[in-house]
């Protein structure tokens, strides 16, 4: 018979920084002898400024590496962003902090599982006060990121952040269907798979609904030629314009700029965000000037 000797440890201080100290104890144990600790463990005292979390993780264990890091290091990168404890138990993620600590690092947790090389569809709503997002063109961001992604993770490493790119949402522009278009209206009509410039001469509505167009038809006059001709309201579409009435309407424009959004503490995110500007203004001389 093999009996297994426990000894108690006695943990003194303030609540917070017990229940870290737990935790960090229990992590221990688990690395030194897995499986000890891996059942789900909830701590009974909680307030507003020192609760404990569990989260049960959606990955494999032979993927745990994407919430780990090498050596630990994007884990302790988490908990100091969140201003957390974070360990994993098993297929757990324990969590020590105050209710808003605990709830960004919940949220952090569920982007690193769920985002496919750091692209997001957008920041979750508990880290937006820890997030500083900036515009960089696309051709810059792509050499940024990388196949290994090299440049990024030793940005991150000198900084102590987190970088994603936003992901934006396909652009559309107005359906056809909620534009009045009149006779005189500048716009653009499609023609041989171009997007060229026309002025409305008429506008006849040949009956027919459908998802794209309801019947409508206008007589463009294509300002390149001064030629004319006969399109659908769904072959046609509004014009962008800034405030000052430029036309900035090209889509190749507004999709050449990527949104990349900076995840840590605010010194930190300036740090970075200064690095990165610098990065892409070497590449692209004149991009912030």
């Amino acid at each position: 018979i093999i009996l297994k000797e426990e000894s108690r440890i006695l943990l003194c201080g303030a609540l917070r920084g017990r229940m870290g100290a737990e935790l960090s104890l229990y992590s221990l144990v688990e690395f030194k002898a897995p499986g000890q600790m891996a059942s789900p463990l909830e701590h009974s005292a909680q307030t507003a400024d020192a609760g404990w979390s569990v989260v049960e993780l959606n990955l494999e264990s032979w993927a745990m590496g994407k919430l780990i890091g090498k050596g630990g290091a994007l884990k302790r990168r988490m908990a100091s962003i969140c201003g957390s404890t974070l360990e994993y138990l098993g297929k757990s993620a324990h969590i020590v902090g105050s209710n808003e600590e605990r709830a960004r690092t919940a949220a952090l947790l569920e982007v690193l599982q769920t985002s496919a090389s750091r692209y997001i569809k957008a920041v979750p709503g508990p880290l937006e006060s820890l997030c500083t997002e900036v515009s960089i063109p696309k051709s810059a961001l792509t050499t940024l990121w990388g196949s290994r992604q090299d440049t990024m993770q030793q940005l991150e490493n000198e900084t102590d952040t987190l970088v994603f790119i936003v992901m934006a949402a396909p652009t559309r522009s107005a359906s056809p269907k909620n534009v009045r278009f009149h006779k005189g209206m500048v716009v653009e009509g499609k023609c041989h798979g171009k997007w060229l410039e026309a002025t409305v001469i008429d506008v006849a509505n040949c009956g027919g609904d459908d998802d794209d167009t309801d019947g409508r038809v206008l007589r463009l006059k294509w300002i390149g030629d001064g030629q004319e001709a006969e399109v659908s309201v769904h072959c046609v579409r509004q014009q962008l314009h800034d405030g000052n009435g430029n036309d900035v309407s090209k889509t190749e424009e507004l999709e050449a700029v990527g949104q990349v959004a900076i995840l840590g503490r605010e010194a930190r995110r300036k740090d970075a965000l200064l690095k990165m500007l610098d990065l892409v203004e070497v590449m692209l001389p004149g991009t912030f000037s």
